[in-house]
């Protein structure tokens, strides 16, 4: 999958830079409200990750996929739902998947086009994953990955 970034190419990246500002956002406030007044330090150490990083995740910010799945088990969602995917069709459309993963990748615009779609493959596999781990009791909410 090349993606040509002719004007229309790169309108679509933008709208999907703010598709994925507006979904860390929801992850953020999602993040916010499960730790309530709990401090900051204590769920940082429970999800496996530094208070500061938390602080960004909460504010709409997160750097990473490994940020990004251990801030979902801590929640106790699969990251498939708050990437937008459909939940109740037991499997994904490959096509989406792989567009959806390609905009986290696409909005660093230092990464190769042909990088960002073998990580994309390798996003959609750790969230399956991490998904069948969740299903099968494998994984919850206060252990690290």
């Amino acid at each position: 999958m090349i993606m040509n970034l002719t004007q229309t190419g790169k309108t679509e990246i933008h709208e999907r830079k703010k598709w994925l500002r507006s979904t860390l956002r929801h992850l953020g406030a999602l993040l916010r409200q499960q730790r309530g007044r709990r401090p900051l330090w204590d769920a940082a150490q429970e999800i496996g990750i530094h208070p500061s990083t938390l602080a960004r995740v909460e504010h709409g910010r997160c750097s990473d996929l490994l940020t990004f799945t251990k801030v979902c088990v801590w929640l106790q969602i699969d990251p498939a739902e708050i990437l937008g995917f459909k939940k109740d069709s037991g499997k994904r459309d490959e096509e989406e998947a792989t567009s959806k993963a390609l905009l986290h990748l696409h909005s660093d615009e230092s990464v190769p086009q042909a990088a960002a779609n073998d990580l994309a493959q390798l996003i959609i596999s750790a969230h399956q994953e991490l998904a069948r781990r969740i299903r099968e009791g494998l994984v919850n909410g206060s252990t690290r990955v």
